[in-house]
């Protein structure tokens, strides 16, 4: 989860933080479109956010 990495607890996993995790952990600078092919190839799909409005 992006809280477990110090991302704060508002945070969604996204390619932007994917990539900020990857450099930090591994050393290894991806582009975000690198990370979206690489998801891919790894079978692991994601969508955007449902955000479900208060009432």
């Amino acid at each position: 989860m992006p809280v477990e990495e110090g991302l704060g607890p508002e945070s969604c996993w996204n390619t932007c933080i994917l990539q900020y995790v990857v450099e930090d952990k591994f050393a290894v600078t991806m582009s975000r479109s690198g990370i979206t092919d690489l998801l891919y190839r790894l079978h692991l799909h994601y969508t955007r956010p449902t955000y479900i409005g208060q009432d």
